[in-house]
């Protein structure tokens, strides 16, 4: 069983165990030594049946690290050297969307005790603090407020990458609320959703500790997968969105735009809205580093 097998691997680890310290040691590109976590799944569903990967793994193509993070509310394969997630995955439906309401932002402990003994660790909401950068949900809380767990479990910094003000409250977050209108005209339609970051040639970071990868975009692909097996599924959207300031500067080295654009909400980027960030599965797949074949399958060559 998966989770007997993970609570011995734990316990293992912690009889290594090691103490945690606010000033951990990094490597000289910033980054935590590597650790490829090969294998790895946490959480309390196994991969091989959670719905929320319902058409088979999603697989790296360039050889990024990876732990597998499988859980009823989405499935994440959450990469240790870059301290940010590979992919998110989750499905939607009416079901999942109540009034629970946002919580707090928490690190995910589960993470944090397979780590520890590593000598790295989870990211804690703190490491944001003071950089301007907002703490962008992949898997949005407007998705799971069925009940305080599910939004709880889209709040652990997990599902967290740096992104821009301009960016995150801009025509990303208006995709989110599009998707989500989505089941308004189709009360019992099902989508699915995959989202994550693009890092450029040569990664720059941020955070307390200087550590966590700053992308330089975010992807997401939106299915409408339809009421039921019989369904032709449609691909909604499939956008590379530019992690940038309001100016268009790397929000890395243009700090003081960074920083302006997080005080205010600013509106949407382009006249043509999220549509006009639209990209073929093909140069998704290849700027994210994800094989997306069990997309293609669905969706046919139409979005190639």
């Amino acid at each position: 069983m998966l989770s007997k097998y993970f609570k011995l691997s734990v316990i293992l680890l912690l009889v290594l165990g090691c103490g945690r310290s606010s000033d951990y040691e990094v490597s000289s590109s910033g980054r935590l030594p590597a650790s490829s976590g090969a294998g790895v799944v946490l959480g309390s569903v196994d991969p091989g049946t959670n719905p929320n990967i319902p058409y088979g793994p999603l697989l790296l193509s360039q050889g990024q690290d990876s732990i597998t993070i499988s859980r009823p509310e989405y499935e994440l394969s959450w990469n240790p050297s870059t301290r940010d997630i590979n992919w998110a995955s989750w499905l939607l439906s009416a079901g999942d969307i109540g009034h629970s309401g946002r919580t707090q932002f928490t690190e995910d402990s589960e993470l944090e005790t397979y780590l520890a003994p590593l000598g790295q660790h989870a990211v804690t909401p703190d490491e944001y603090s003071g950089s301007c950068f907002d703490r962008g949900h992949q898997v949005p809380s407007a998705d799971r407020t069925h009940d305080f767990a599910e939004n709880t479990a889209v709040f652990k910094m997990s599902n967290m990458i740096p992104q821009t003000g301009y960016l995150n409250r801009g025509d990303w977050e208006h995709l989110e609320a599009d998707t989500r209108s989505v089941l308004n005209n189709e009360p019992k339609t099902r989508i699915w959703i995959v989202a994550g970051p693009i890092f450029g040639a040569t990664k720059q970071y941020m955070g307390l500790h200087h550590d966590i990868a700053v992308p330089t975009a975010n992807f997401k692909i939106v299915i409408d997968l339809g009421p039921d097996s019989k369904a032709k599924p449609s691909l909604y959207a499939a956008v590379i969105m530019p992690n940038t300031t309001s100016k268009g500067t790397s929000p890395v080295t243009d700090r003081a735009t960074l920083c302006a654009d997080s005080s205010h909400m600013p509106a949407s980027q382009t006249v043509g809205g999220w549509k006009a960030y639209t990209k073929s599965l093909n140069e998704i797949e290849k700027e994210a580093g994800i094989d997306l074949t069990p997309v293609r399958k669905l969706v046919g060559a139409s979005a190639q």
